[in-house]
């Protein structure tokens, strides 16, 4: 198989003693991420790479091999699931799909627009199951100065951004190698952290990336995984309560910082046939009647729930009946679970229930015994009434609950209350994951 070095950059590469000058330094590469970037593209779809300054192609992050002559790329996948350079059609004979591209913007810095979002660095395109991704291979700082304004607002105290920023860096450091079997370091997505690139930088979380430039939490000499989350309740959560695994930096602390904000609080409430169709119970345990907590961790979220039905019963996991709600909609598993009993039976139906129970039962005589049979109609009745006694109005239950994600780690609204307080992004930092340090 030709490989991507092929005869036609090979004419424009440059000598060796400019690879020399560029010579792959270890933990300098350690800086840079690869980030997938957007949707994966399908057969037949296309993707856009452009830069008002002009594209080439890159042999590394450091040196620039052929100036391409034009201002964007059109790609697809062609039918046979190879790449189809739309609009520069000399490429499409070099190059196949385990081979990756890198492309970056004539001027220097690079700075590149993928798919209509700007981004500091550069453009990798790479096939993965017969799909297309984009990838931008972006230096850690300015990676940073993209996820920032997503993951906490720009109007934030200065020292609570900076402290987002040496969580963000130190869960970017510690979780490098979460997608490399994929071809890519990290998302733009909540998976990893939410990421906008250039278009969402702001002054206020650009500066807290650079006064903290390189900073990193440290536990025990090693980069400490940084979780966080919107707001705690009061409390937060331990990693061995949320997944099982015992972190020693991210325990359960006391969290009175995150009871001042407004999305510490929430509401829902549901009718019980409502959650009935969302989990589709029906034909499973029939009717459901109620639902209990089962188990709580030590922090009081709740671990365990358990659906009654008129059949049987069926027990979940806290986990999976948020995520089957909606992580943003059902806000913790931090809850309680409140319930009004009033019957869905009303005097219509008290009346036609009486009406038919009054009516005279069917009676067979013979030569031995009376015998008075109640009829179908009784029996369906009773059940349908005493069912609907049992069962109860729309908005029936309501959860009421503290916290917004799974609570594990820094409170982001408690670190702002923190720095309204005049703590200083240390103090937060060591606050929500203790026995670390700052270097």
């Amino acid at each position: 198989m030709k490989k991507l070095l092929s005869i036609l950059l090979a004419s424009i590469f440059i000598t060796a003693s400019l690879i020399n000058a560029f010579a792959y330094n270890q933990s300098f590469y350690e800086d840079y991420f690869d980030i997938k970037v957007g949707k994966s593209y399908g057969i037949g779809e296309t993707a856009s790479i452009s830069s008002k300054d002009g594209l080439a192609i890159y042999l590394d992050q450091y040196a620039m091999g052929e100036n391409l002559n034009t201002d964007e790329i059109k790609v697809s996948l062609d039918s046979m699931g190879n790449l189809n350079f739309e609009n520069y059609a000399s490429f499409n004979n070099y190059f196949y799909t385990t081979e990756e591209i890198l492309i970056g913007s004539i001027s220097k810095p690079s700075k590149i627009n993928i798919n209509g979002r700007n981004y500091h660095g550069f453009a990798k395109l790479k096939i993965k199951d017969n799909k297309l991704i984009c990838i931008n291979r972006v230096e850690l700082e300015d990676y940073l100065k993209g996820v920032l304004p997503k993951e906490m607002s720009p109007s934030f105290p200065i020292e609570a951004l900076k402290a987002q920023a040496v969580a963000s860096r130190s869960f970017a450091k510690t979780n490098r190698d979460k997608y490399i079997d994929r071809g890519y370091n990290l998302d733009d997505t909540t998976y990893s952290q939410v990421y906008y690139g250039i278009d969402v930088e702001k002054e206020s979380t650009n500066r807290a990336v650079d006064e903290t430039f390189g900073q990193l939490v440290y536990y025990n000499g090693e980069i400490a995984e940084t979780i966080f989350h919107a707001t705690s309740g009061g409390r937060t959560e331990s990693a061995k309560n949320a997944w099982g695994k015992h972190i020693p930096y991210m325990i359960s602390v006391e969290d009175e910082f995150s009871n001042h904000n407004k999305a510490n609080f929430w509401e829902l409430e549901y009718s019980l046939a409502e959650l009935e169709s969302i989990f589709n119970l029906n034909g499973s345990i029939g009717n459901l009647l109620d639902i209990e907590i089962l188990e709580r961790t030590d922090t009081q979220r709740v671990k365990e729930l358990n659906f009654v039905g008129s059949n049987s019963n069926l027990k979940m996991p806290a986990n999976k009946f948020r995520s089957t709600l909606g992580n943003t909609k059902f806000k913790s598993n931090y809850f309680e679970i409140e319930k009004q009993s009033k019957s869905l039976n009303n005097d219509d139906n008290l009346k036609t229930y009486e009406a038919i129970m009054n009516k005279p039962n069917l009676v067979y005589t013979n030569e031995y015994e009376t015998i008075e049979v109640v009829s179908f109609e009784k029996l369906s009745a009773y059940d349908k009434y005493i069912k609907n006694a049992e069962r109860t109005v729309e908005g029936n239950i309501k959860f009421v609950g503290k916290g917004y994600g799974h609570g594990v780690g820094m409170s982001q609204y408690g670190a702002v209350e923190m720095a309204k307080r005049g703590y200083n992004y240390i103090d937060i930092l060591k606050f929500y994951y203790p026995g670390t340090e700052i270097r």
